[in-house]
């Protein structure tokens, strides 16, 4: 592919007619080694029957291309570079117009039936086709025997046109147009490190500039102090030791390994060094710096917890620094930007949910949480500061349950079972229970069981929070206040499932649920993964757990229809009872 693209380029200056003569001469017999009515009969195959290749001259074709050519084209550095290789000897407009008319400007039949898959299986077809060993020795004889092509080699090799193509490549709209190309299945990347080599230029991703870029961002980070703050925590706080003493176990070991086996790691690990970032020596790091820390015997506890851990560390960051830092690269640093562009790419974000969805890393996450790290809000910050919608975008679906949820009279229920707390006694007793040692210790064993904690995470991927799901019903209900019961005025929790009832308007939610169901695609995937077979099956093992059926029982003799809940939530999933 990347030679292609570079033959292809050279095809383009032999049809631009450089206004030297004989230089176009020497252009015209490079060109003439290279087949090209075969691969434009290869490009017509593809153009009628792939609709892959199609759809990539389509938007060559489209409004957005053009716009970014032309902003390109309108820019200052753009101007300067094409004046310079003019002087060169070559019609940078005429390049452009020959492209244009090549690809951009061809017609698209109606796809017949795909006898074709891609825009890799075409260049590969086209490369089987080229006679590369003459293309490099016509090459070869015009830079040993032409003055003329030397001069324009010289001119086009030189450190001058190397500064312009930096600061060209730095333009925002050009780092877009190679992002889509990319996304097209081309390797730009490839193709720059071979005009590079063949021009003798530096490859403009030198990791030791981009090691430099990291190392200034992580200058703006008080490292010395964090290490500092983590250490009086080992010392003095017996919670941050367990989970120190935890990272240093065979069981947290056995995951981070079965993780490293796994082949889609194995990619992204591949992808991301090829970016310049070394993983491995990421991860030893952070082992050496928390899993293989020594462990003291904790004195008296000065500090409570993680959370207090993060939030000293918050405190001391300078975030404003740290984005400055950030935005000064991305802005100044060809290397930066490139690394930055690889690290953003589409094929990252789907090699991440690859492995967002191992077993193994789900486990990893929800251990995280358990020791009071908001995996979720860290995610968000990642996939925001790298451009990605979220998988299941926590904001977007938020907003779909939230425009669900105001369909429902909160307040009124609020005040309904306010009510009943001041009159009822039946209802009181049932508070009473729902707060009381029982309730609790059943609640915090269902809590405790490796099934639940299986669906707790599976939940939280697809975007429920539900331990905030548990405090809420928690706080609305078991924690509330119990006057001492006036005259009643009402009977029984079924009376007040039948006021509640009452003034719930059924069929506005179910019309807010059908509007997300074929509108929404954050919706759509959530509810996707919460009424699928996998979270059926945990439901059902979860249901099978004593403590469980001791809850559900309770509820029943509470004057809960339980039975009829269930009927209802298996039958909106589309659950066999």
């Amino acid at each position: 592919m990347k030679l292609a693209l570079v033959l292809f380029a050279v095809v383009a200056l032999g049809s631009a007619y450089p206004t030297n003569r004989d230089l176009q001469g020497d252009l015209e017999n490079i060109v003439a080694t290279i087949p090209l009515s075969e691969i434009r009969a290869i490009a017509r195959k593809y153009a009628e029957n792939d609709a892959e290749f199609q759809e990539v001259v389509k938007y060559l074709q489209g409004p957005e291309w053009a716009e970014l050519v032309q902003t390109v084209a309108d820019h200052e550095t753009w101007q300067r570079f094409k004046a310079y290789m003019s002087e060169a000897g070559v019609d940078i407009d005429g390049v452009i117009q020959y492209l244009h008319d090549l690809i951009a400007g061809a017609p698209i039949p109606v796809a017949k039936k795909s006898e074709v898959r891609s825009v890799r299986d075409f260049v590969d077809e086209v490369l089987a086709i080229l006679d590369l060993q003459a293309v490099l020795e016509a090459l070869n004889d015009k830079l040993n025997n032409s003055p003329e092509f030397q001069e324009f080699f010289g001119k086009i090799s030189s450190e001058d046109a190397h500064q312009m193509v930096e600061e060209i490549r730095a333009i925002p709209e050009v780092q877009r147009i190679a992002q889509r190309l990319r996304e097209m299945g081309i390797d730009v990347d490839k193709v720059i490190d071979l005009v590079y080599g063949l021009l003798g230029w530096s490859k403009k991703m030198t990791t030791r500039d981009l090691q430099g870029d990291l190392e200034d961002i992580v200058a703006t980070i008080p490292l010395a102090e964090i290490r500092e703050i983590a250490r009086r925590y080992a010392e003095t706080d017996a919670e941050f030791q367990e989970i120190v003493i935890y990272l240093q176990g065979p069981e947290w070991a056995e995951l981070v390994q079965t993780v490293a086996d796994n082949e889609t790691w194995q990619r992204f690990k591949a992808y991301m060094s090829d970016a310049g970032v070394d993983i491995d020596g990421v991860i030893q790091y952070l082992h050496d710096l928390i899993a293989g820390a020594p462990i003291p015997v904790a004195k008296k506890s000065e500090v409570r917890s993680v959370r207090d851990f993060v939030d000293e560390v918050l405190a001391i960051l300078d975030l404003q620094a740290v984005l400055e830092a950030l935005n000064d690269k991305l802005n100044n640093s060809a290397d930066f930007q490139e690394f930055f562009g690889k690290i953003s790419s589409q094929d990252a974000h789907q090699m991440v949910e690859e492995i967002r969805a191992i077993p193994e890393v789900q486990r990893i996450a929800q251990r995280l949480r358990e020791m009071g790290i908001d995996v979720d809000k860290v995610i968000d910050l990642v996939y925001g500061l790298l451009g990605w919608s979220k998988k299941m975008t926590t904001r977007d679906l938020q907003g779909d349950l939230e425009d669900i949820v105001a369909t429902i009279p909160l307040a009124e229920i609020r005040e309904i079972a306010r009510r009943y707390a001041e009159t009822d006694e039946e209802f009181q007793e049932i508070v009473k229970y729902l707060q009381g040692p029982e309730w609790a210790e059943l609640v915090q064993t269902v809590a405790d069981n490796e099934t639940w904690q299986r669906f707790k995470a599976y939940m939280s991927d697809a975007g429920v929070d539900i331990d905030g799901v548990i405090q809420y019903l928690h706080d609305l209900i078991a924690g509330a206040p119990i006057p001492v019961a006036k005259k009643s005025e009402v009977r029984s929790v079924r009376d007040f499932v039948d006021e509640v009832l009452a003034i719930l308007d059924l069929q506005a939610v179910l019309e807010a649920l059908n509007d997300k169901l074929n509108t929404s695609a954050d919706f759509q995937e959530f509810f996707g993964k919460i009424s699928s077979e996998d979270a059926h099956q945990m439901v059902e093992e979860i249901r099978a757990i004593p403590e469980v059926q001791r809850i559900a029982q309770r509820l029943r003799e509470m004057g809960i229809d339980v039975d009829k809940v269930i009927d209802l939530v298996y039958g909106l999933l589309g659950w066999s009872k």
